[in-house]
């Protein structure tokens, strides 16, 4: 953990993360006002391992706060992205509803999340890429 000084208070950070042999990028992360000494190491060690297990036990392709950044470019792409991501109910945060939000206003490109009925842990996330909101490229 390495401490960032603002504020006049500690922040403690850890980022972890998982490259799968099938190209995921799974992460996760922790941030908590402390004194860096006073952090339990160890047990933020075992959570963010705990939870880069479950990411790779639901089958998801990117965590939550991978697929919020990597949908800009899915939008932009060509044709249509597919992600398996954490479904809505095991996020910790907006991210992935908030880029889709912007995401739509700016390209106009449209996503489709439909839950695993075998694993309601994971869903696909879909988008449809508008590349041509750019303009003529000719």
């Amino acid at each position: 953990a390495c401490p960032l000084y603002c504020h006049q208070r500690f922040w403690c950070g850890c980022q972890l993360v998982l490259h799968t042999s099938t190209g995921g990028v799974l992460a996760t992360d922790w941030l908590q006002e402390a004194e860096p000494l006073a952090i339990n190491r160890l047990k933020v060690a075992k959570t963010m391992v705990g939870r880069l297990k479950a990411l790779v036990d639901m089958g998801a392709t990117v965590d939550e706060h991978t697929a919020d950044q990597v949908l800009v470019y899915a939008a932009l792409a060509d044709g249509q992205t597919k992600l398996r991501v954490p479904s809505p109910s095991q996020r910790t945060s907006l991210h992935v509803e908030a880029a889709i939000s912007v995401i739509h206003a700016f390209t106009g490109a449209t996503f489709k999340e439909t839950v695993d009925p075998h694993n309601k842990a994971v869903s696909t996330l879909t988008c449809d890429g508008v590349p041509a909101w750019l303009g003529d490229t000719a």
